[in-house]
């Protein structure tokens, strides 16, 4: 099992393990059942865009985006909805531009407090009724995919240890051997034929989900 500082990577994050890894990303993000709806509704994420207005909004919350969130399990509380998309939507706007532009995790020079300019924002979102590291965590990667990556009880108990860390781990593995990681997590995605928004942290997130919650193991005994 490869192992890095705070961080242990899931049996299909396992080098070797790449014909695993795209029979599971297929899975996730192409497959379709009898309805014609993706059987994971969380695979369309990514590319959520029904209003259009998705590459004009970069810096600022839209309806689309508490929508997208609900497509990975977890709901925005009404009153934190409205401080984002109404009340504080200005602030908010502010501070998301703040972040910059989207860019990969493993390129920014630090992410320590004060430092990564990631931390006001979630500081702000964490402090709405309701809002805890998942739903944060989903709301940001919606907004920075390349830059955020997603956060739940799974990721938590699977790949972080319970240890509550996950941006300096993450970081620091992507960053190891030469980012060896970041580009395994590139071909991935190529080899699974996905298209360039789903970000290297999405194909981390997706292959740890589908692992941790036994659905891996459930496709490859079919």
């Amino acid at each position: 099992m490869t192992t890095y500082d705070g961080l242990t990577l899931t049996p299909s994050l396992q080098p070797g393990a790449q014909d695993q890894a795209v029979a599971v990303l297929k899975e996730y993000f192409t497959h379709r059942g009898a309805s014609g709806n993706l059987l994971y509704s969380g695979g369309a994420f990514d590319g959520w865009d029904p209003s259009g207005t998705r590459t004009a909004s970069e810096n600022i919350f839209t309806a689309d985006d508490i929508v997208a969130v609900s497509l990975l399990s977890v709901d925005v509380p009404g009153q934190a909805a409205i401080s984002i998309l109404e009340t504080r939507r200005n602030e908010f706007a502010t501070l998301l531009g703040a972040v910059g532009p989207d860019r990969d995790l493993v390129d920014e020079p630090s992410i320590e407090e004060g430092v990564f300019p990631g931390w006001p924002l979630w500081r702000a979102l964490m402090d709405l009724p309701g809002m805890g590291p998942t739903t944060v965590s989903k709301i940001l990667a919606r907004k920075r995919p390349r830059l955020i990556p997603v956060y739940d009880s799974v990721i938590r108990t699977h790949v972080f240890n319970n240890s509550g860390m996950q941006w300096v781990p993450l970081w620091n593995a992507l960053r190891a051997d030469d980012g060896a990681q970041q580009q395994q997590l590139v071909q991935l995605r190529a080899s699974a034929g996905l298209p360039e928004y789903i970000s290297p942290l999405r194909i981390f997130d997706v292959l740890a989900w589908m692992d941790g919650t036994g659905r891996t193991q459930a496709l490859l005994a079919r």
